[in-house]
């Protein structure tokens, strides 16, 4: 057979395969994306009021309503404190005794907040090969719903930019990496119009199949903000954050491991004040947690260099 011929074999079993590959990704995609996790104990807040799912047969959307649990997160609501309502009887005379005395002028204990909804969608490519990223089950461009008026102020200070572009792509063996990105911006804000010279950011999360490990890796340029009359300015370098962890118990939200974020320099000026600011360089915070014999040993390490107040040179401090 000559070569032409089966060039062309392959091509049209690639042309065949191709498309049922795709669509059994996404069919996989699906399911997995169509729930969350309630045993998980990151999920269990969460709850999908709505949702619509359109597959085709490469690429599918996902249009959902959650609502986020915050009274589930806050401490009224754990069980202690339940158990200590339950515990008061308003048939018991001293518990009645307490609640009458109690002063009318302290503040109240805030009311269990509501559970706030937000909208999401997410733009999903099938794998074998989702995009340009290589072999995956699949790439999710996730984008939040906002309101015309959050629109119109983001707009102001990032033009035709996407704010922020969030990107998850998920390995067939389980897995992934989560992507959070800020474009660079240099322009105008607040009604004094003071320039702001964002330089971006970027975060990367990667994941195992039940978020038992974590690894993760910010880092931005950072920033420069110079007042409108040009007296003020805020200056912050090189932001770095670096770090694994993982699970202390299988269903526990305690996560172990080390972590070290760090700013290469920060300035404060004010030409007009008598207090001029203030410089520091290489401020870093370090973290490391480990556990032995059902104990958590935690330990930090912070530091900063070049200290300066009003021209007045400090020293180091760790």
């Amino acid at each position: 057979m000559k070569k032409s011929s089966i060039a062309l074999a392959v091509v049209a079993a690639l042309a065949v395969a191709y498309p049922a590959a795709s669509w059994m990704s996404g069919k996989r995609l699906e399911t997995k994306l169509s729930q969350t996790d309630k045993k998980d104990v990151l999920f269990a807040n969460f709850k999908i009021v709505k949702q619509t799912y359109t597959r085709g047969i490469f690429s599918s959307k996902q249009e959902s309503t959650i609502e986020f649990d915050i009274a589930g997160m806050s401490p009224a609501a754990s069980p202690m404190s339940l158990q200590d309502q339950a515990g008061q009887d308003p048939q018991n005379p001293q518990d009645a005794t307490d609640a009458a005395d109690a002063d009318p002028h302290e503040p109240e204990m805030p009311k269990i907040l509501k559970p706030v909804q937000f909208q999401v969608v997410n733009t999903i490519q099938h794998g074998p090969v989702p995009g340009i990223l290589g072999i995956a089950a699949g790439k999710i461009e996730t984008e939040f719903v906002l309101d015309a008026t959050t629109k119109e102020e983001i707009k102001r200070v990032f033009g035709d930019k996407k704010f922020i572009e969030i990107r998850t792509v998920l390995n067939y063996g389980g897995g992934g990496k989560l992507t959070i990105s800020s474009p660079a911006v240099n322009t105008t804000v607040g009604m004094n119009q003071d320039k702001l010279d964002w330089k971006g950011a970027k975060l990367e999360i990667d994941f195992d199949a039940a978020y038992k490990k974590l690894k993760f890796d910010l880092h931005s340029p950072g920033l420069d903000v110079l007042a409108a009359k040009g007296a003020t300015s805020v200056k912050v370098g090189e932001i770095k954050m670096q770090g694994d962890a993982e699970r202390a118990y299988p269903d526990g939200f305690l996560y172990l491991g080390t972590s070290k974020a760090s700013i290469a320099s920060m300035r404060f000026a004010n030409a007009q004040a008598a207090n001029k600011g203030f410089s520091v360089k290489e401020i870093s915070l370090e973290s490391t947690t480990t556990s032995k014999n059902d104990l958590i040993d935690s330990a930090l390490k912070f530091g900063m260099a070049n200290i300066t107040m009003n021209d007045t040179p400090i020293g180091n401090f760790h």
